[in-house]
């Protein structure tokens, strides 16, 4: 926890300067993230062997898939683009490919859709490279992956 403290000043010392004159708070994160990266996971991949486990040992699979709806009707389309990429990500990573293939196919089929042609690109071709930027030699570039590009499209302006 101290170390998310320090990286949570640290950050908030390059928003106040406006993220001018930071390259000593930029080192600092650059020296900080890859030591904390390192544990989150090792925490993270504890939580995801022993959490589904316990999902499977006390819930249907049909409560699932009616938990992971809700979750997703309740957030509409704007927070399934912003918290979506990083759930599959991390269950990718994490969990047995059983589990990943049944989450994945508990997902509405329009929003799956939208999670795997343009939230999921998305969000590695610009969070993700936002998220490492300190940790980079050379400034990342960001390159949004866009829908269908018509105007008026809903996904594509969120």
């Amino acid at each position: 926890m101290a170390e998310m403290e320090d990286m949570k000043e640290t950050c908030e010392t390059i928003y106040q300067k406006g993220g001018k004159d930071c390259s000593k708070e930029v080192a600092l994160l650059k020296n900080k993230i890859p030591t904390f990266e390192e544990g989150m996971r090792a925490h993270l991949k504890e939580e995801e062997e022993t959490l589904p486990e316990i999902l499977r040992n006390n819930f249907t699979q049909k409560e699932e898939i009616e938990i992971v709806e809700k979750i997703l009707q309740a957030g509409g389309l704007a927070l399934a683009k912003k918290f979506l990429p990083a759930i599959l990500l991390a269950i990718s990573e994490w969990a047995t490919s059983e589990y990943y293939e049944d989450f994945c196919a508990s997902i509405p089929p329009p929003i799956k859709h939208l999670a795997f042609k343009y939230y999921l690109p998305d969000f590695e071709n610009v969070a993700m490279a936002m998220r490492d930027a300190p940790t980079f030699d050379k400034k990342p570039k960001l390159k949004k992956v866009g829908c269908c590009g018509i105007s008026v499209c809903f996904p594509c302006i969120l």
